[in-house]
């Protein structure tokens, strides 16, 4: 079984026990990182592109120092990556279906 892919029966565990920590967690922490699928970065986004052909599509900054990246194939599959500065890398959440939302001006929830 491959616990890192959005298809493998024990992934949405993992992701729901990743996300309550990260949710819990008031920064990305080695504690909230215990709960999570995590790996060094080269290696965790190595697997994703090799194994699921996922690359990078977005990416923004987390609580000042962490980035949130998300990864997406081709085939719809994707993940979203929390990395912190020294390198570690964590699954928060992954799945399948992605779509691209091309809005119109003024489309969109207003703020």
């Amino acid at each position: 079984m491959d616990l890192l892919h959005p298809m493998a029966s024990a992934r949405p565990v993992l992701l729901a026990a990743a996300a309550i920590a990260f949710a819990a967690a008031p920064a990305f922490t080695p504690k909230a990182a215990e709960a999570a699928v995590c790996l060094e970065r080269k290696a965790l986004i190595s697997y994703l592109s090799e194994r699921f052909s996922e690359k990078p599509r977005a990416l923004g900054l987390v609580e000042s120092a962490n980035v949130m990246e998300v990864y997406v194939s081709g085939k719809g599959t994707w993940t979203i990556v929390v990395s912190d500065p020294r390198g570690l890398s964590c699954i928060v959440a992954a799945g399948d279906t992605w779509e691209d939302i091309q809005l119109a001006m003024g489309d969109g929830p207003e703020l």
